[in-house]
């Protein structure tokens, strides 16, 4: 195991037949300084295929000793959920930087094995929260942060669709468990922690794979005191694309965020639109942004290595997604805590 100062960083890729398996293949085919050098997958037809494909030089078909190679310095997991834990702890004890995709665990007794071992690493650990990196919500919490509408103290988000069939075995929970808690996620960047959820859910359709509840709302408190309030439904019809709305309040005015765009209204009631130049639509580039935001707290040569989104943000949203379930089970509010392990 080298200490990641080489040259070319040698990636294992866990894992590439759930969806975004080979969409990791991409986001490291554009990235210098890093090659994917080992791909771990139980599908060896498809694991051979990629390898011709995208020039990837061995595959195996074991995560396990991937995720313990000597000669690998990084280690990004694309497994099914509930292999995630245990590849991240292999991981990052052979002493592997480690790239997870979400959640980061299945279950919270999981992650805070994670946390723990992260903790004890020296090593890089991040989760795929590519949102974080969205356009628009980046330039949206630039706005917010410079203090246009006050403080923001409320967020509501909408979407209702019919687009997406769900594959089989891919760990999808449902509509509020894995959709909802990336808005939780990118909502933190500027309400702060999450202390409190409240989640009330149906099921409207009977198309397969969607989990036991396609439709409902999620009521989100932070620590300050700012609450959000989701509300998603995919049981749509098929084929039918729906709505999606994204508002923040606060006391001296509102943000819209709209692909592309973002516009507000000021005390004034005068409404405002910035343009969003880098604004693509195009959520493989923000895995790429993730990406090279890695890598970057790779080769930080301080101490200061932290990722955006590191493992006790992961926990954070496993924990956030076990309250949901158990608000949607029980129709009460669930609190959050924090992990006992923090860097």
């Amino acid at each position: 195991m080298n200490d990641g100062r080489t040259p070319t960083l040698r990636v294992a890729l866990l894992g590439c037949s759930r969806g975004p398996g080979e969409k990791h293949v991409t986001a490291w085919q554009a990235k210098e300084g890093a090659k994917i050098v080992l791909l771990a997958e139980r599908d060896q037809v498809l694991a051979a295929e990629l390898s011709r494909q995208y020039d990837i030089p061995e595959i195996c078909d074991d995560f396990r000793e991937a995720a313990t190679r000597e000669d690998i310095d990084i280690v990004d997991i694309a497994l099914p959920p509930r292999l995630h834990g245990e590849a991240a702890v292999l991981a990052l004890e052979a002493g592997c930087h480690v790239l997870c995709e979400k959640p980061m665990t299945e279950t919270t007794e999981e992650a805070d094995r994670v946390v723990a071992a992260a903790s004890e690493s020296d090593r890089v650990f991040a989760v795929h929260f590519q949102s974080r990196f969205y356009s628009n919500y980046r330039k949206a919490a630039e706005l917010m942060s410079s203090g246009v509408i006050g403080r923001p103290v409320h967020r509501r988000y909408f979407l209702a669709d019919g687009s997406k069939d769900r594959e089989p075995d891919t760990g999808y929970q449902g509509i509020l468990e894995d959709c909802g808690v990336h808005q939780v996620d990118v909502a933190s960047l500027v309400f702060g922690r999450p202390i409190r959820v409240q989640a009330v859910g149906m099921k409207i359709s009977d198309r397969p794979n969607l989990g036991e509840v396609d439709t409902g709302t999620l009521v989100v408190t932070y620590e300050n005191g700012d609450q959000m309030a989701v509300h998603m439904c995919n049981g749509l019809l098929r084929g039918i694309t729906g709505a999606e709305v994204d508002e923040v309040f606060g006391p001296y005015g509102m943000i819209s965020i709209m692909p592309g765009h973002i516009t507000w209204t000021d005390r004034d009631l005068v409404t405002h639109r910035v343009e969003v130049d880098d604004f693509h639509g195009d959520w493989n580039l923000y895995r790429q942004y993730l990406v090279s935001h890695f890598l970057a707290c790779i080769r930080d040569p301080t101490k200061d290595r932290y990722p955006m989104a590191g493992a006790e943000d992961g926990w954070r949203m496993v924990h956030a997604n076990a309250a949901v379930e158990e608000s949607l089970r029980t129709g009460g509010a669930v609190l959050l805590t924090e992990p006992a392990q923090t860097r």
